[in-house]
Formats: C-alpha cells, structure tokens, sequence
C-alpha cells in the first residue's frame, strides 16, 4: 500500500511535465496554463504598512485610516490602523477597529472587551427606556463575547457563510416600585456574513469590477422567566469588497459610506 502511494505521487509531477513539454499552445494543456492555475487570488484586503483609505461617510463627513504598524496583543501578531479623526470617543463600529489579523482562511478583527462594554451600554439602555412607565428600576447586565470577530473568509466566493461573532447576555431588572421583583434574562445576539454577488461599483475614488458584496445580518432571542422567544431578525450592514483595494463601499441604517481616495503601499 505505502509503495503504491510514493509512486503514484512520484508519478504526477513526471506526467505534469510531459503534458506542459507536449504542449503546442493552440490545445491541451500548456506551460502557461499551468502557471496561471497556480496564481494567487486578488488580494480582497490588503494589509501592507503605509497603506492609506479615506472614505466619506453619508452626512459628508470624511475620515481615514492608515495602517501604521505591528502590535503583539496575547498570542497573535496584529497590524494597527491609525485613524483621522480618532475613533477613541466614538460608539462602537465593528468596521471601524483598529487592530486585525490575517490568516490563511480569514480576516479577524480584534474587539477585545470593547464590544461587550458597547453591548452592556446598548442593552441597559434598550431595558431602560422599555421599563420606564414602571417607575424606578435597578439593571444589572454582564455581556460575554469572543475577543475577534470574523470579518470575512479567505478567498470570498459567492454563497459563503460565516459566523461573524456570537454574544452573549444575563442579568436581571429589578422593580424597585414594584417590590423590588425581579425579572431574569438571557440575551444570545448572532452576527452571520454571507457573500451575495460579485458585480461592479462606482465611488469617487474610481470604478471597480470583481466586487464581492458581504452582507451582515443579526438574530437576537431572548430568555426571559425560562421562556424563549426570537426578538429581532435584521440586515445590519452590506460592504463591498475590490481586489487589490479593499472596502470601497459601506451601505447601513444611516446611508452610503463610499471609499474617496487610496493608496496601497508595496
């Protein structure tokens, strides 16, 4: 068995070579053919240090981001985005974090604890303002995620799915009018990507064809005194992907984010 298997692995590459040597270039198989099978895709997120993206968002608002530099964070070696203005103050953008890595397969995005922090606010204000009417009330959340979300896999074809991060929620709101009842709950919120279509798009910085249109979406159940019920079934955000380039377009809740200049370091 072992001896058939080394032979027919030492058998491939001699026949590779005959087929390419025989090759007359009108038919078959041929040198080049063979070469081009072996090419590397576009690069659909290009990472190199000194690259530069500015992008508009749909109130006219411009900013950019750089990637600048390395940063070891735990185990992982990540590259830094720079950004201007600085995001420090503004409310959680998944899109908009400032340390990621790639691997063979996927484009991670470090959150850390950010996101759970962002999705503790985003909840406690939600409870909030759907208790208000039952007078003062107490709410307690503890939120519990992954430290990276998968922005996109590697290489990105129409009809890939992916989990993009899965969060988790408890905690409990306490009536104090009301006798101080107390009302348990458990959040699960899902973020899945699929690839939708590859077509072009136009923006100010240029056109561009291949793009791979990513949309993200989200369920959000909910237990609550140990009955389950799905909340929220939603679209959050659709980016479009160039190769060479990167993300060019953004479509959200609050409009079109277009990409106006770039420029790819080598």
């Amino acid at each position: 068995m072992c001896y058939r298997l080394l032979r027919g692995m030492f058998c491939i590459p001699f026949l590779l070579l005959m087929i390419i040597g025989c090759g007359n270039g009108e038919e078959g198989i041929t040198r080049e053919s063979v070469v081009r099978s072996f090419e590397e895709p576009p690069n659909y997120y290009p990472n190199t240090i000194g690259s530069r993206w500015v992008y508009r968002s749909p109130d006219g608002f411009e900013w950019a981001r750089e990637v600048t530099e390395t940063v070891e964070i735990g185990l992982h070696l990540y590259h830094v985005f720079n950004y201007d203005p600085p995001i420090e103050d503004a409310r959680f953008n998944f899109l908009k974090t400032p340390s990621y890595r790639i691997t063979r397969n996927r484009v991670l995005f470090f959150v850390g604890d950010e996101i759970d922090r962002a999705y503790k606010e985003d909840l406690t204000d939600f409870l909030r303002e759907s208790y208000q009417e039952f007078g003062d009330i107490k709410i307690n959340v503890n939120a519990v995620s992954q430290e990276e979300l998968v922005f996109f896999r590697i290489p990105p074809a129409r009809g890939i799915q992916w989990e993009v991060i899965d969060m988790r929620a408890s905690g409990n709101v306490i009536f104090r009018d009301q006798g101080n009842f107390i009302l348990p709950f458990e959040l699960n919120w899902v973020n899945t990507g699929i690839v939708t279509r590859l077509e072009s798009v136009e923006t100010p910085a240029g056109a561009f064809d291949d793009c791979f249109k990513i949309q993200y979406d989200s369920k959000v159940t909910a237990v609550v005194n140990e009955e389950e019920e799905e909340l929220l079934r939603t679209e959050v955000q659709n980016i479009w992907l160039a190769p060479e380039v990167g993300v060019v377009k953004i479509e959200d809740e609050d409009g079109i984010t277009e990409l106006m200049e770039y420029a790819i370091a080598e």
